[in-house]
This record gives structure tokens, C-alpha cells and sequence, in this order.
């Protein structure tokens, strides 16, 4: 197939947009990305390229007081999805406490936690402010006999950081196939094996077995959207950790958490990217 390189100057070009604009152009049709000095390139068949939907998804870009500029130039004949898995992302550490690194960075910093993930194009290397505030939360908590609901999942890093905690079953929940393909790929890398990942979204929650934690890193519509479905899966004093959404969005999310009989027990900010924890009592 032939494919077009478009090329992404970001201004600020910090690896939360890079991943955000990433993750954006998935849905434009982009197969995939390699991260440059200082732009990143997309890889798109031509037959797919659509100028006027890659302008529109660029002003819809959530962060305010971001400039992205793009070129298009013909791509040369190579296997973009491999060139992608080669570059991947940098490595990143949480508070000198674990680090997040592809199956192809080397010299790593021997640290208490150790996570694998290849990301492909699916949502979460641990960039993200909202993944990583939620890893944090989730190293620093113990999951020990825990039963656990990832809705979102992507590349289940959540989920992989409660099964080294000690969770006793972990379940993935992802609308985009490829992201449970990773997410399956990725508990394979870290030898995870006490999960289950399945294609589907709120509707495929089975409320018939309780959660003592729910994961939602989703955009604030379909938090609110699908909130009551998380209620009734969750255990009694059962814990449900959101995130996905800016600050100002917080306050319309906890008073219809309340009203579904939740309590908001914590708050994170990082960036104007927030988490809330929730607890049913």
C-alpha cells in the first residue's frame, strides 16, 4: 500500500501532546507514529488522507494555547507499524519508584517496579498525565485479593500495575480491538496471567461479579455516561478511580457521582488533568 508521512510540529511540544495528538489522529486513520526530535511523523494510506478531517481533529485538540503545524510529503516503501514499534516513547519514571519502558530501550534504572509496555496505537505508555497520576495511585495502594474492573483499558498498564500489587483478578474492557490485542501482548510481556480482556464497552460489564476497584481513564461524556454501570458492578465500599478529564470538569462529574449514591474521598490534579476517587458506602 502506499502511504503519506505527515509530519506534527507542536508548540509546546511536551510527550502528553505528542500522545494526546497522537491518539486524536488514530481515529483521522493515521496506522501509526514515530517520534522525531522535534515533530512527530504519522504514517496514513493515501487512500485514507483527509486534509480537511486532520484540520478539524487539530482545533479540536483539548489543550488550550497549543499551536500544531502539519506537511505531507509521500512516505518511502517501509513497514510503518514496525518503524513505529522501534522508536516507541521514552522511557519514563514515577517518582523513582518504577519505570516505564518499551521492549526496546536499554540501560534502564533498576528500580522497585518494572513495567514493559509497547504501546502500538493503542492509549497509554504512562506520558499522559491522567496514566500517570493513575499509576502512581495504584503503585503506591495494596491490591492484595482485589478484584479489579479497567474500563478503557488500551494498553492495560493500569491493570498490569494492579496485578504486581498483588490484585487477584483484573478485568480489561476496551471499544477498539487493537487495544485489546496490546493490552493481551502486554500482560504477556510482564507475565501477567491473572486477567481476562474483552472487545466491548460499559454494556459488557458483567454486574453479576463485584469490583472492589473500577479504572475509567475516558473522556468526562462517557464517564457520565456509563457511571451507573460501573455502580452496579462495584463491591460495597467498593473504590472507582476516574480520570480522562480537565479540572473544571471535576464538578459536574462528582455531583452525578453523588447522585448514584458515590462519595468523593480524593482528588489529584497534575497539569489541569484530574483523578477522582470515588467510594460506594
Amino acid at each position: 500500500m502506499e502511504y503519506y508521512k505527515v509530519t506534527f510540529e507542536i508548540m509546546p511540544d511536551t510527550p502528553a501532546n505528542r500522545e494526546i495528538l497522537s491518539f486524536m489522529m488514530g481515529d483521522a486513520g493515521f496506522e501509526s507514529f514515530v517520534d522525531a526530535d522535534t515533530c512527530i511523523e504519522g504514517y496514513i494510506q493515501k487512500n485514507l488522507y483527509d486534509k480537511e478531517l486532520i484540520e478539524n481533529t487539530i482545533e479540536g485538540f483539548p489543550i488550550c494555547d497549543v499551536r500544531i503545524d502539519f506537511s505531507t510529503t509521500d512516505a518511502e516503501n517501509k513497514d510503518w507499524n514496525y518503524e513505529w514499534e522501534q522508536n516507541g516513547f521514552k522511557p519514563i519514571i514515577i517518582d523513582d519508584l518504577c519505570v516505564i519502558h518499551s521492549t526496546m530501550h536499554k540501560d534502564l534504572p533498576k528500580l522497585k517496579y518494572d513495567i514493559t509496555i509497547n504501546p502500538k496505537m493503542s492509549f497509554g505508555s504512562g506520558s499522559h498525565e491522567t496514566t500517570r497520576q493513575l499509576t502512581r495511585i495504584i503503585l503506591s495502594r495494596n491490591f492484595n485479593g482485589k478484584n479489579v474492573l479497567d474500563m478503557g483499558c488500551g494498553t492495560f498498564i493500569l491493570g498490569i500495575a494492579a496485578s504486581i500489587k498483588g490484585a487477584s483478578h483484573i478485568t480489561g474492557i476496551d471499544i477498539d480491538e487493537f487495544s485489546t490485542q496490546n493490552a493481551e501482548e502486554n500482560c504477556n510481556l510482564n507475565s501477567i496471567e491473572n486477567y481476562t480482556i474483552i472487545h466491548g464497552d460499559a454494556s459488557s460489564i458483567n454486574t453479576s461479579q463485584k469490583y472492589d476497584y473500577i479504572f475509567a481513564n475516558i473522556h468526562k461524556n462517557i464517564i457520565i455516561n456509563d457511571l451507573e454501570k460501573y455502580v452496579s458492578a462495584l463491591a460495597e465500599n467498593g473504590h472507582i478511580l476516574l480520570s480522562g478529564f480537565y479540572t473544571e470538569d471535576a464538578d459536574d462529574i462528582s455531583k452525578h457521582a453523588e447522585t448514584l449514591g458515590l462519595t468523593v474521598v480524593n482528588s489529584f490534579s497534575e497539569n489541569n488533568w484530574t483523578v477522582l476517587e470515588l467510594v460506594r458506602r
